[in-house]
């Protein structure tokens, strides 16, 4: 044992000793990425595909809500406030004139019908739509519904419209009347009642006939002032500058009257064909010419007022023609919409009787 134990020691003393090649470092390979990342990957695709599905609901929702839901709540809105309007107008037709002049009845009524127009423009004009974004082709209820209430909105303008012509016109009218009252051609009004007027023909103190006539032209020189102080409105069977340059001539001719009267003796009588006292010689009627102007207006005047009657004008008959046609033309296409409309409510809404609006106070 000691023996071997020396051998190796001299071996080991007398050898040099060398380290031990070192291998090169191998890589690990790291394991797959399939937990952690697909787990994420799977999660969020979970995510997104509720995220469409909500919105794909939510869609639909708003879809039915807005084509299946709102429309009939609309069209039932719009076909009581259309029946509202026709059934409140009929009680605001010209059944309440007394006369053909009845001017002053008729503007009370027309200013009536703008209160139940503008009434009823603004109910209209509380109907809001909900925001549609779909286009025609996939939302035609609505769409059509929106159609309706614009051609509506759009029949009142036109109402609107032609009802103030036609007031102003009556206005002019019936101060008109007034001013031929004090021409003496019609009585007064009394309680809404055309007073009778004196025979001219009958004779006369020209005294009386004076002293009427001095109130009469001064009357009527304040009111003819007014009436043509501005270019009359187109009326029926009258040129509007016609009737002003009547009007002018006859204004410079009153005092003719006046001045014939004075110039007669005051306790003889005098009888007319006319209203206006006319002279009686050819050399009196050369020297107030006048008088002639005045009775020409009178002439005129009056025709006018008979061709323009409150019935007529109640009527819109002689309102503006595009105005009338454009009123006609939508009112049409209005009454078959809302006959549509009306047919596709349910049959409970059909048959339920719609409370009118509270006509207005007479």
């Amino acid at each position: 044992m000691q023996q071997v134990e020396g051998m190796t020691d001299g071996v080991n003393e007398n050898e040099e000793t060398h380290p031990l090649p070192v291998r090169p470092t191998e890589q690990i390979p790291s394991p797959p990425l399939v937990p952690e990342k697909k787990r994420h990957m799977k999660s969020l695709l979970w995510m997104l595909s509720g995220i469409v599905l909500l919105l794909a609901i939510c869609l639909g929702a708003y879809y039915y809500y807005l084509e299946f839901v709102k429309p009939p709540q609309y069209a039932k809105q719009i076909v009581q406030l259309y029946e509202d309007l026709e059934a409140t107008g009929r009680l605001l037709e010209s059944h309440d004139v007394q006369d053909s002049f009845d001017y002053p009845t008729a503007i009370d009524i027309m200013n009536k019908r703008e209160e139940l127009l503008l009434k009823t423009q603004n109910r209209l004009s509380d109907i809001k739509f909900v925001k549609n974004i779909f286009p025609q082709s996939l939302s035609p209820r609505t769409h059509k519904i929106q159609e309706v209430l614009q051609n509506f909105s759009s029949m009142i303008d036109f109402a609107i419209v032609v009802n103030a012509d036609a007031k102003h016109k009556s206005a002019f009218l019936e101060d008109a009347y007034e001013l031929l009252v004090a021409l003496g051609r019609y009585g007064p009004r009394v309680q809404r009642v055309m007073e009778a007027v004196l025979d001219p023909r009958q004779p006369r103190a020209v005294g009386t006939i004076l002293s009427e006539w001095e109130t009469r032209t001064l009357k009527a020189k304040e009111i003819g002032g007014g009436l043509f102080a501005e270019a009359p409105p187109q009326l029926n069977g009258i040129d509007s500058s016609q009737l002003k340059t009547s009007w002018e001539e006859a204004f410079a001719g009153l005092d003719d009257i006046v001045a014939y009267l004075h110039a007669q003796d005051p306790s003889a009588t005098l009888s007319s064909s006319s209203t206006v006292p006319q002279p009686q010689t050819e050399q009196e009627k050369q020297q107030y010419p006048g008088v002639e102007k005045v009775n020409q207006f009178v002439i005129l005047l009056d025709s006018t007022l008979n061709n323009n009657s409150v019935q007529d004008l109640l009527s819109y008959r002689f309102s503006d023609d595009v105005s009338r046609q454009n009123l006609e033309d939508r009112a049409s296409v209005v009454e078959k919409q809302m006959a549509e409309l009306k047919g596709s409510l349910p049959q409970e809404d059909q048959d339920q009787k719609l409370q009118t609006l509270e006509p207005p106070a007479r």
